[in-house]
């Protein structure tokens, strides 16, 4: 900036009172003051404190990210104009060798305890417990262990299983039928893995089976609600409930002991769509190429 030297009074604007004082930026830009005062009053230190550690401690980069970052409020990728690629989702298993998320950006604008790697790393929360709130995975998890524990030996409440399975075909219709209007992301440089309605079966379905594998009534039940979600889901959707129906089926067929029973399942298969080839016993009439009767007509049953 050179030499300090007597200022030219050409480029000095009036006076202002000694009472007045002088914030880093205008309050109006980056503040909500018809907010609440607390928060107010609060946001101003912290803008006051970002710009006293930017212009005493920090080096140029490091100076300019804090302002964007705490002033501005911009996410750590706009101001490393960068993409972040997030590897994992919410309930995953954190592995300490590997990544939660990757970012083209050079590797001296991440690395160190500089403001920009520290606003990544508080994106990330690693918990010790997987919660509700933000894995819809883990509540159908949930669902299937309510049901486990309801035909348990113990328990022996069939009717809070079917509730559970019930529970679990209306949130996974709901998935399969909701179409939501195109929106502009809050967040156009974060790239996150889409979550899948065949992974929410994945990680609910092959646990009711397990459960349900023994009780002929709500093994047949999970045959009927894996067919309506079939019908009701995308392709890649119904094809992975009729995957799950049928791997149940086979399920079935090997714990159930009595054959009356395996029939009652696999006949349950197919007249909700699938194969029923379970148990290897029984046919339909007229042998493996007979008719299968249709669930398409009327409400499903829940």
């Amino acid at each position: 900036l050179g030499p300090a030297r007597t200022p030219d009074p050409a480029h000095l604007s009036d006076v202002l009172p000694e009472e007045r004082w002088i914030t880093p930026i205008a309050d109006e830009d980056v503040l909500d003051l018809a907010g609440d005062p607390a928060a107010v009053a609060s946001a101003r230190e912290t803008i006051r404190l970002a710009f006293v550690g930017a212009l005493q401690r920090l080096p140029a980069r490091q100076r300019a990210v804090l302002i964007l970052c705490e002033v501005l409020h911009w996410s750590a990728a706009e101001a490393a104009d960068t993409q972040v690629r997030v590897a994992a989702v919410p309930g995953d298993f954190v592995d300490p060798t590997r990544p939660l998320a990757w970012t083209d950006a050079a590797p001296d604008a991440w690395a160190g305890d500089g403001p920009l790697a520290e606003a990544l790393r508080a994106s990330f929360v690693v918990g010790a417990r997987r919660t509700l709130d933000h894995d819809p995975a883990f509540g159908l998890e949930v669902l299937a262990e309510i049901a486990g524990k309801a035909l348990s030996p113990a328990v022996n409440d069939p009717g809070t299983a079917a509730e559970a399975v019930d529970s679990l075909t209306r949130l996974l219709v709901d998935w399969g039928r909701a179409r939501p209007e195109p929106q502009e992301p809050d967040c156009p440089r974060v790239q996150l893995p889409p979550l899948r309605g065949e992974h929410l079966l994945q990680a609910a379905v092959p646990a009711f089976a397990r459960h349900c594998a023994a009780d002929v009534d709500c093994a047949c039940r999970l045959q009927r609600a894996l067919a309506t979600v079939a019908r009701n889901g995308d392709a890649a959707l119904a094809a992975a409930a009729r995957d799950q129906a049928q791997a149940a089926c086979q399920r079935a067929a090997a714990t159930l002991a009595l054959a009356a029973d395996r029939e009652a399942v696999a006949a349950a298969a197919r007249a909700h769509g699938g194969d029923g080839d379970g148990s290897g016993e029984a046919e339909p009439e007229g042998g493996a190429g007979g008719a299968r009767a249709s669930s398409r007509k009327g409400s499903p049953q829940r």
